[in-house]
């Protein structure tokens, strides 16, 4: 499922590589959107530092606007985009279809992966 959910996956590394080299070239003090368009991979960053300069809270979007990951003192938090959700939901639908055919003995529909003619071949729900 990881691998079929990263073919839509935003580049979190470097959005947030990128990111972070940005905050830390600012020196704004408010919650405030930075656009580095090629920077961010075409994604953005907001953030808000403390007054020592360190940053309290830093949210992270990709190039359609979705935010993909927040850092705070509390530590990381990652997001799923609508596109990764819903390529997990195709592949948990995917899997499930196949899991109950499997159960209740419904072969496969390629006509090579079940030979009709060589029942041996055939999944045995049974076994």
């Amino acid at each position: 499922m990881k691998s079929y959910t990263s073919e839509v996956s935003p580049d979190r590394k470097g959005i947030i590589t990128s990111g972070l080299k940005a905050v830390s070239g600012n020196r704004q003090n408010v919650l405030k959107p930075i656009d580095f368009v090629a920077t961010l991979l075409e994604g953005k960053v907001k953030y808000q530092k403390l007054p020592s300069g360190n940053s309290d809270y830093i949210e992270f979007y990709d190039k359609n606007g979705e935010m993909v990951a927040t850092y705070s003192n509390n530590g990381w938090t990652m997001y799923t985009t609508n596109a990764e959700a819903s390529r997990q939901t195709e592949m948990c639908m995917i899997y499930n279809e196949a899991w109950g055919n499997a159960k209740r003995g419904i072969p496969l529909a390629d006509k090579e992966a079940v030979n009709a003619e060589n029942p041996q071949n055939s999944f045995d729900a049974k076994a």
